[in-house]
């Protein structure tokens, strides 16, 4: 059996509503395979150890458990549930007690360490007291949010260092850098999921060619063309500022204007913005991580930061065309070749040495259009042209867009319009 160990994404919740002291609590887990990929709606074997005094102490309780992981990788159980009666055993005193996993599915091992936190002691104040004291007696509730709120901020920052932005530092103003996600921004409309692009190439597009003859996308079984409210697929164009806020969903179809962003001209900071607003599955998880660039910023970066003409180039990855961006301090990997003019291509083992040294590609997936005479979003120029949201108008309307073989351009077209959105992080 291959043994892969991993550090798990974990969060403890405690069962602190009840009017007794439980003799249970809930384990929760997100489970990730070696290369930090989300293991999803898969069958698992838990092994679970309680130990005492440090990670690698003595066991004073194990169990077993079989679960299935939903669809952001979370496996969920009740720890103690399997022999309550040693459970109960437990001497909470003698903190502090950790929890180690081991999860096995598909021939692989995948183990994990945390510690106990908040229900151990609670368990301890029934055991010295008696099992029908209030747990209000112990914990008031602002202490609990507290700690909770503490668990999923830790939570966060290791899914961040599992699920990190590319590390390429990019300027996008005098005295601003910042790191892009690892993709493009993708929704499932049937569950309300939003994730990242597994690979910097990959992109939803359309199966019906457009005027041009352009078709082919990267994602199966997805079709920005067949978006609405029951779509079961994933897409990855939006109408601008459809964050899903204020009820400007990204699968809307309007041609109002105002229903787009709340008819601001400016949607910078706020929960219109869709790093913002959501939480990417595999982007830290969390509200408020990412953020949309501005305007200026693209210009910025495409145009004005220092050695700009050198570090942008059309490129062809894993036979899908685009534009590659280069970090401020990018060094060219002694394998690989690049060049500003013309066309550079790349396979997918060559492009992951440029990825490591901090380039960041964005596919050309086109854009589309909603046509009322049919309910359908027309899709086009797919791996022709690019098309990325701002969160700050050019001129009176909303889009800053990269053409593939003149990458200065710019334009301002209708905000109801379907163009990819690619967020980044502020470099601390």
């Amino acid at each position: 059996m291959k043994k892969l160990v991993l550090t798990l994404t974990l969060a403890i919740a405690a069962l602190l509503s009840f009017a007794q002291i439980p003799q249970t609590f809930s384990y929760q887990g997100v489970v990730r395979d070696a290369e930090s990929k989300i293991v999803a709606e898969k069958p698992i074997t838990v092994s679970v150890q309680i130990l005492q005094g440090t990670d690698e102490g003595a066991e004073v309780y194990a169990e077993n458990h079989e679960v299935t992981t939903n669809a952001n990788g979370l496996m969920t159980f009740e720890l103690g549930s399997k022999d309550a009666e040693k459970f109960a055993k437990i001497d909470w005193s003698n903190a502090p007690y950790f929890v180690k996993t081991v999860a096995e599915f598909d021939g692989k091992q995948i183990s994990g360490v945390t510690p106990l936190l908040a229900v151990p002691y609670a368990l301890y104040a029934a055991k010295a007291g008696n099992a029908d004291v209030d747990l209000s007696e112990y914990y008031k509730k602002s202490d609990v949010d507290n700690l909770l709120s503490e668990l999923n901020a830790k939570v966060a920052k290791l899914d961040k260092q599992l699920n990190p932005p590319i590390r390429g530092k990019f300027s996008v103003s005098d005295d601003k850098q910042i790191y892009f996600s690892q993709g493009n921004l993708q929704y499932q409309v049937s569950t309300g999921i939003w994730r990242f692009a597994e690979h910097q190439w990959d992109f939803v597009g359309t199966q019906t060619p457009d005027s041009e003859g352009y078709s082919g996308g990267t994602v199966n079984g997805s079709d920005n063309a067949y978006i609405s409210e029951n779509y079961e697929g994933w897409i990855d164009l939006f109408g601008w500022g459809t964050s899903g806020y204020n009820d400007k969903f990204p699968y809307m179809t309007s041609i109002t204007l105002s229903d787009y962003g709340d008819g601001l001209n400016d949607i910078t900071g706020t929960n219109y913005d869709w790093g913002v607003y959501n939480k990417i599955s595999n982007g830290g998880n969390q509200a408020g991580l990412w953020r949309t660039l501005t305007k200026d910023e693209w210009v910025y970066l495409i145009a004005t930061r220092i050695d700009a003409k050198n570090k942008k180039g059309s490129a062809t990855i894993n036979n899908v065309k685009g534009l590659v961006l280069l970090p401020d301090d990018w060094k060219l990997p002694s394998d690989v070749t690049f060049t500003s003019i013309g066309m550079n291509t790349y396979s997918a083992e060559e492009w992951s040495e440029m990825e490591a040294n901090g380039a960041v590609f964005l596919p050309a997936a086109g854009n589309g259009f909603y046509n009322p005479d049919n309910n359908v979003c027309i899709i086009r120029k797919v791996l022709s042209t690019g098309f990325y949201w701002s969160s700050t108008p050019k001129n009176s309307d909303f889009i800053y867009d990269f053409s593939l073989y003149d990458s200065n351009t710019e334009r301002a077209d209708w905000r109801y319009l379907k163009f990819s959105v690619r967020l980044v992080q502020d470099v601390e």
